[in-house]
């Protein structure tokens, strides 16, 4: 960081002299911001915190001060250069401890100190000359945004700024570059920090946090702060130097591919979100073309494909028994579409995902279902009607599939039940919506292909005993403690749904990449259209 700007401003034009890369404690001693500059400088100093209680406060004694320094009309520049070392040390100290210690010492109250500064000084960059008319910022500024940016690797902040409006003055903020116009973008510097500092706060929340929100409730309400379209357009020439940064950021593109209810509604033409992709994608943004920035495209393109084929899923009619979403007995597998029918089905209590006819539908069907039978986490009626939403629509994307790809889907399935003697209701078809190194998704349609990819494999060799001939489809030689945690929660399901399935059905898979997570869904899928059985 230091070295990067080697005291010089392009932005104002300006030498500072030799800094001094020292800032003052409570009790009256200093400490030099390069001690912390490292994991074990600002965990030690943290610890440090801890056992001598004269410098405790330290984040609101350096908020203190700064705030003293912006009051002034005009800053010298030695008061830029004592903002710019203040602000490296909150970058310090949160970039490089651990979530453990920092969530331990650093006391909420601190936090919300320097949350109410860091919104204040946004405000006042909002209306600045330089910042409307180049969209830039002078080096103490621009720390400021990468002191955020660390700040919001820790879940308590990220969470203090989602009660406040620090999202709303941010995307203000942003909007306002290069005299306000749509397409004006800011920098490329600016771009990253803001482009990481939404990264951060979904990955926060998902993460780190007590109370995990879903990636939806989180990109919901980046989308009503309006910052989730400012990311977006950054995204035309943001590109973070370092891996880890452009991990999180990809990882933050899966999780967005990975709520289709919330992009069908927010990502489609008129949107402020769903404009701001198309201009990127039609080159209205004029994005740079660097590897990480096609793998970008790929990304903003399979998301668009994703709003559209839930849209497109409403215009089609299934001719089948069940064509809505509805619940059917796990035993007995009878299915009604009637209310009184649906009504009277009772649920399991521990899993709260079997339905059953009646008791002794429960009882009759135990053997097979405690299996898979894991325990529901706690969670709000708010939120089980997102999930349930969520899932709509993800058996949206599985039909309109079959629909659009009707055709490939049978000829490929009489192929693989011709060669190995089984029923089309013994197939497992799996659909992969994890974006690959190049960031395309090998179940939505590229360029140049007549049907996306898709998998066809029996079911019984991927469930029963060990498995000699399942698919590599939980990553099973690249990431072995994670195949064993989705064997552990997914196959005992997929197996009870085959039990179930009739002749007219197959079994579906989508597998969807959320970080560190996958969704995977099975779903019963008719495949009978208006077009003839042969």
């Amino acid at each position: 960081v230091v070295s990067s700007y080697n005291n010089f401003c392009d932005t104002c034009n300006t030498m500072y002299p030799a800094y001094d890369y020292t800032v003052s404690l409570p009790n009256g001693s200093s400490l030099n911001i390069e001690e912390i500059d490292n994991a074990q400088g600002a965990n030690g100093f943290l610890r440090r915190i801890k056992n001598d209680t004269t410098i405790t406060g330290i984040i609101s004694h350096q908020v203190k001060s700064m705030k003293k320094t912006m009051r002034k009309k005009r800053l010298a520049v030695n008061d830029k250069q004592r903002l710019y070392v203040q602000n490296m040390f909150c970058y310090f100290l949160a970039g490089n401890s651990s979530h453990e210690l920092f969530r331990e010492i650093i006391p909420e109250s601190e936090i919300k100190i320097w949350l109410d500064y860091a919104i204040e000084a946004i405000k006042g960059l909002s209306t600045s000359r330089v910042w409307i008319q180049t969209g830039d910022l002078e080096i103490h500024s621009g720390m400021l945004l990468m002191s955020i940016e660390h700040m919001f690797r820790h879940a308590v902040p990220v969470v203090l700024a989602f009660e406040s409006e620090f999202f709303t003055v941010l995307s203000s903020f942003v909007s306002a570059a290069g005299n306000g116009h749509r397409s004006s973008l800011p920098s490329k510097r600016v771009c990253d920090g803001i482009a990481m500092i939404v990264c951060y706060a979904f990955t926060s929340t998902r993460l780190r946090y007590d109370n995990e929100w879903s990636a939806e409730k989180t990109f919901k309400r980046l989308e009503a702060s309006g910052i989730l379209k400012e990311f977006l357009r950054c995204l035309a020439v943001a590109e973070p130097a370092e891996t880890s940064e452009q991990e999180a950021l990809l990882r933050t593109l899966d999780a967005l591919q990975s709520c289709p209810s919330f992009l069908s509604k927010k990502f489609c033409k008129g949107e402020p979100c769903g404009d701001a992709i198309l201009a990127i994608l039609s080159g209205s943004n004029g994005i740079s073309q660097t590897q990480l920035h096609r793998i970008i495209i790929n990304r903003l393109d399979s998301i668009v494909k994703v709003a559209e084929s839930v849209e497109n899923a409403t215009k089609y009619k299934y001719k089948s028994d069940c064509t809505k979403s509805t619940m059917t007995c796990r035993s007995c597998g009878k299915c009604s579409e009637s209310e009184a029918f649906q009504k009277s089905l009772m649920k399991c209590a521990r899993c709260k995902t079997a339905y059953y006819c009646n008791k002794d539908c429960q009882r009759a069907h135990w053997k097979i279902h405690k299996k898979a039978c894991e325990p529901m986490p706690k969670v709000t009626s708010k939120d089980s009607k997102a999930y349930m939403r969520e899932q709509k629509s993800i058996q949206a994307m599985a039909q309109s599939f079959a629909q659009s790809y009707y055709v490939d889907i049978m000829a490929r399935l009489i192929e693989v039940c011709d060669k190995t003697g089984l029923e089309k209701s013994d197939m497992l078809i799996e659909l992969d919506y994890k974006p690959n190194s190049e960031g395309i998704v090998p179940a939505l349609l590229q360029e140049g292909e007549l049907c996306p990819g898709f998998k066809i494999a029996p079911i019984r060799g991927y469930i029963e005993g060990d498995r000699p001939e399942e698919p590599d489809w939980f990553e099973k030689e690249t990431n072995p403690e994670f195949y064993r945690e989705a064997i552990k929660r997914y196959v005992g399901g997929i197996r009870e749904l085959h039990l179930n399935v009739d002749t007219d059905r197959v079994l579906f898979l989508l597998n969807f990449n959320t970080g560190t997570s996958t969704c995977k869904l099975g779903l019963y899928v008719a495949l009978f259209s208006d077009i003839s059985s042969e």
